[in-house]
């Protein structure tokens, strides 16, 4: 072989070896949120039924799964609140039309909002998935012992910590009007949790925990008392919560995070109830969690995914 010939194998080895060392990192973990559902969640063949778009949601949840079970990934499925109330349909069932979803679909937990306020708390406490409120009474115990605002959970032999925020560390005394003045039965007064240290024990150092924060409005850069408040609960990434309108800036146009500390998924939760669904793949790197591609906003519809005839 000549010199020429040996510089150009050696070039095409090393133009392989530099392709290997850049491919994407696998994900270990698809975490997939939906959220506002809003009580709308009827039989398909009530013509007259709002636009229905769980089908698609369904059968797009199917894809994910048959894709990690390929890979060897886990899929996390959670719901950001604000779903069990807000229909006539969830009225007149008491809210077992969206359970009857959560259950069907097998959704890994559930985080309340402030428009569960008047769910039956005997449903929630029927859910066979865990439940995560970020209300506490006055006194400082759990709005109800079946959701408090911490709770540990595993897959795949993967521990995995979920922690409930309201409105970041916003004061309600700045602003009362944008927190609810009572939750669950007996209209009782809560407060936002602001402090975690009394749940936060327990957790591997390894584990992955996910900051659910609902009514984010994390534009910008995080404040040193959020960065401190993360490394504190040494959160791996953050499922963002936000609600406005699509008037209030082009709607599938993603906030920048890259600035953030750590992942952010935001789910932009529009006035037609549930219409999206976020996705953010996690791999272990360097011994910490991180995004392997970017956080993604879906539309569920027959666009993204068939529906799946059997929800």
């Amino acid at each position: 072989m000549t010199t020429a010939a040996y510089r150009a194998a050696g070039a095409t080895l090393a133009l392989l070896l530099l392709t290997s060392c850049q491919r994407t990192p696998q994900a270990e973990i698809i975490v997939l949120h939906t959220g506002r559902l809003a009580g709308n969640i009827y039989p398909l063949d009530i013509k007259g039924a709002p636009l229905q778009h769980y089908p698609y949601l369904a059968g797009y949840v199917n894809q994910v799964r048959a894709e990690a079970a390929t890979t060897g990934a886990t899929v996390l499925l959670i719901d950001s609140g604000d779903s069990l109330t807000g229909s006539f349909a969830s009225h007149a069932t008491g809210g077992k039309n969206v359970a009857a979803f959560f259950q069907a679909l097998q959704y890994d937990a559930l985080f309340l909002g402030n428009l569960d306020a008047d769910a039956d708390p005997g449903l929630i406490d029927s859910l066979d998935i865990p439940v995560l409120c970020p209300f506490l009474r006055d006194d400082g115990s759990p709005v109800q012992p079946s959701a408090p605002p911490v709770q540990q959970i595993t897959r795949n032999n993967l521990a995995v910590r979920l922690v409930a925020n309201f409105y970041g560390q916003f004061d309600p005394g700045e602003n009362p009007g944008r927190f609810p003045m009572w939750f669950g039965p007996g209209d009782q007064p809560v407060r936002p949790v602001r402090d975690y240290t009394p749940w936060m024990s327990g957790a591997p150092p390894a584990a992955l925990t996910l900051y659910h924060w609902m009514k984010f409005e994390g534009e910008g850069e995080p404040t040193d008392a959020t960065r401190a408040l993360l490394q504190s609960l040494n959160v791996s990434a953050v499922l963002a919560h936000r609600i406005y309108s699509s008037g209030q800036r082009e709607v599938w146009t993603r906030g920048d995070y890259s600035h953030w500390p750590v992942p952010v998924s935001e789910n932009i939760l529009r006035h037609n109830r549930g219409f999206t669904l976020a996705r953010l793949d996690l791999a272990r790197q360097g011994g910490a969690w991180a995004a392997v591609r970017p956080p993604e906003l879906l539309q569920m519809t027959a666009n993204t995914a068939p529906a799946d005839p059997q929800i």
